[in-house]
């Protein structure tokens, strides 16, 4: 037997089933993986081509059920909607030292602009009951090798940086907050400063803990929530982004 291999480097190719859109206008769009040297077609069976758009402002407060839009990376988590109590449920199921991705599916402007992300959270039932909550909230590339990330590690509250998967604890302070009360924790960029603002609010707004650190993205980030190792119970609402001047 020979067997033929074709190096290729994937990009997509858009086509639309009305070549002249006026405004206000609905079409088809239909994606095409291709090999981005010569334009060739790519029949790689088990490719998912995702469509997303920059996003200057959204909001969710869970007051509806927006979890269709929002993609795990596997099967260590799940994601439920509790429409008793209006938030979302993330799951974590084992104990498992493997990260899992929630991708919300906005993709910030690629101009780069100053943003603001921040969500509201608190942890329950987490087991071992010694160890942390071990989720974040950040942006990131859509792989687990470029992240920038919010949140809690082990026994402290920790800003993270994944950058070519090398993982960098920016700035760390130690102590966990009680289970079953709400924070809000944010993520500032200053892109005229390339400057990254982590923070945790508690919900009188009041500044619990605050840091900031210079970093320049090599990429378009997108946001997202990781949960990693312990098994534990997120529970999730008002997730908004906005750009700033």
């Amino acid at each position: 037997l020979v067997y033929f291999f074709e190096e290729w480097t994937p990009n997509v190719r858009l086509s639309v089933d009305n070549p002249i859109i006026q405004s206000g206008d609905t079409c088809t769009i239909t994606g095409q993986l291709i090999d981005n040297s010569d334009g060739s077609l790519v029949r790689e069976a088990g490719d998912t081509v995702n469509f997303y758009y920059p996003c200057s402002k959204y909001t969710d407060t869970a007051s509806t059920d927006k979890s269709s839009g929002y993609t795990g990376s596997n099967n260590t988590s799940t994601l439920t909607y509790d429409s008793t109590n209006h938030y979302y449920v993330l799951t974590r199921e084992g104990l498992f030292q493997r990260q899992y991705w929630l991708d919300l599916g906005i993709i910030v402007d690629e101009n780069l602009p100053s943003f603001i992300f921040e969500v509201d959270m608190y942890c329950n039932a987490r087991t071992p009951i010694t160890g942390g909550y071990n989720w974040f909230m950040g942006v990131w590339d859509g792989t687990p090798d470029n992240a920038v990330l919010c949140g809690m590690q082990s026994t402290e509250k920790a800003a993270r940086v994944y950058s070519n998967g090398t993982e960098t604890t920016k700035a760390s302070e130690s102590g966990l907050y009680d289970t079953g009360a709400w924070h809000r924790y944010g993520l500032i960029y200053q892109s005229s400063l390339t400057n990254i603002n982590c923070g945790v609010e508690d919900m009188n707004e009041d500044t619990i803990w605050s840091t900031h650190f210079r970093h320049t993205f090599d990429y378009t980030p997108r946001l997202c929530i990781m949960s990693n190792y312990c098994i534990s119970t997120h529970y999730i609402r008002n997730i908004t982004f906005e750009e700033v001047e």
